[in-house]
């Protein structure tokens, strides 16, 4: 493989943006769906619960991601069709566990498993599946796309900062409703703000500016009450300015000496910031929350105990009910079995760990472009990977997306540069051959 300082340079996204018809651009497309399903989520739930529309999608994630679903299949679809360069292994790695996901859930619903538990699963696939493609295929680079995002997260932080109340953001007292009523819960906020953040933090250049950021994303998680989402950011940043630093080790060392001061000062700190469910992970770890996933975690190893192979699919529910998971990966066992356990698992760690080692060598990488765009897949592989074992389920949609970014990077800058189909005007041409020497 050619060193990554002899790679061609990448085709710059947008480059030839006068030049393509906007509604032709698989980018243009999952940029626009990565706004209606992200930002467009937060503001159609804070419009809910600020009185200003009533719940005219419905929850609108589940109905929006099937509204744009279908043109991202077709543009994802052409791209395939266009190049070789584009279909890499990651793409191939996603879609068999997709398929393999898939054939889990029609052979459980054919065999009579609770059709609650199906249908969870069927829109968890379609979730996985849109956001794949979206950060397979969008152009999070382009002027437009950052400065469109980078609005969208500051206006959630002022929605965030104006409608929170004793230490808590709080929307019309319904901030514990679920979706399918309406207004969305804490963790959707949080879902769609932490998202943004990913598409957003690393094409902060300057240090000034990624300190600004910090300054008003991290409060706004925590007045948010999402621990699991807070705690994830952190570790975000702490990653992203590791990215940056030349002493690399010197700021890791940094960072958990400030982290271990946090831990000693933990009483004073309680006393001193608004109070919320976030500072129970100060105050202690037995919290209402916590002790229900240590139970849910205990049944899982119960299950897999006894049906280590196959899992017992949906097997939670019908002890705990609708709507409960296993705030872990082990879900993935329990669910699809050791088989899909253990491909899930290889399908995140390993582009994460070649990732990790990429960034060992961003010295010689003298390309910005090149560097986010592995600050970017590195980032959202790095969270996804801190969610799935902590605190979200195998299901986690975002495990698209990382998978999605990987596959990007891979593509542009590793299998060889790959370029979108170009559907504007033709190239220039020449009639004599000098006339094409510079």
């Amino acid at each position: 493989m050619m060193p990554a300082t002899l790679l061609p340079e990448p085709h710059p996204p947008g480059a030839h943006d006068r030049q393509r018809p906007a509604m032709f651009s698989g980018e243009t497309v999952a940029n626009l769906a990565f706004l209606a399903l992200f930002p467009g989520f937060f503001f159609y739930q804070s419009a809910i619960g600020a009185g200003i529309i009533g719940p005219v999608l419905g929850g609108y994630f589940s109905l929006v991601a099937f509204a744009v679903l279908p043109p991202l299949l077709f543009v994802y679809g052409s791209n395939v069709m266009a190049s070789r360069r584009f279909f890499t292994g990651a793409d191939l790695a996603f879609c068999c566990f997709i398929a393999y996901f898939l054939s889990i859930v029609a052979l459980n619903y054919a065999g009579g498993a609770e059709p609650d538990v199906s249908t969870h699963h069927a829109l968890s696939i379609s979730h996985l599946v849109a956001v794949f493609i979206i950060f397979r295929l969008a152009d999070f680079h382009r002027r437009t796309m950052r400065r469109v995002t980078l609005l969208s997260l500051l206006l959630m932080s002022i929605v965030i900062f104006m409608q929170s109340g004793e230490g808590s953001f709080y929307l019309d007292n319904k901030a514990d409703g679920d979706e399918s009523s309406g207004l969305a819960t804490y963790q959707g906020f949080a879902r769609s703000y932490l998202v943004t953040l990913l598409a957003v933090a690393p094409f902060a250049v300057t240090r000034r500016g990624r300190i600004v950021l910090y300054l008003f994303a991290v409060p706004a998680l925590y007045l948010n009450g999402a621990r699991s989402e807070l705690l994830v950011s952190i570790a975000l940043v702490m990653a992203i300015e590791v990215f940056h630093a030349r002493h690399k080790l010197t700021v890791l060392m940094v960072f958990l000496a400030l982290f271990g001061a946090v831990l000693w000062n933990a009483d004073e700190l309680i006393r001193v910031l608004p109070h919320n469910r976030t500072l129970e992970l100060l105050e202690s770890f037995s919290s209402s929350s916590v002790e229900s996933r240590n139970m849910l975690f205990a049944h899982a190893l119960e299950t897999i105990g006894r049906y280590p192979l196959l899992g017992e699919y949906g097997g939670y529910f019908a002890v705990h009910g609708p709507g409960s998971y296993v705030h872990n990966i082990f879900s993935a066992w329990v669910d699809i079995g050791l088989f899909g356990f253990l491909y899930l698992l290889l399908m995140i760690l390993v582009p994460t760990a070649h990732l990790g080692m990429e960034i060992g060598r961003t010295r010689n990488l003298q390309n910005r472009l090149h560097r986010q765009e592995l600050l970017l897949a590195f980032g959202v592989l790095f969270v996804t990977v801190l969610m799935v074992f902590s605190a979200k389920s195998f299901t986690y949609m975002v495990i698209g997306g990382a998978l999605g970014r990987y596959a990007h990077y891979r593509s542009t800058y590793v299998t060889g540069t790959y370029r979108p189909p170009h559907l504007g005007a033709p190239a220039r041409r020449f009639t004599h051959f000098p006339q094409a020497m510079p």
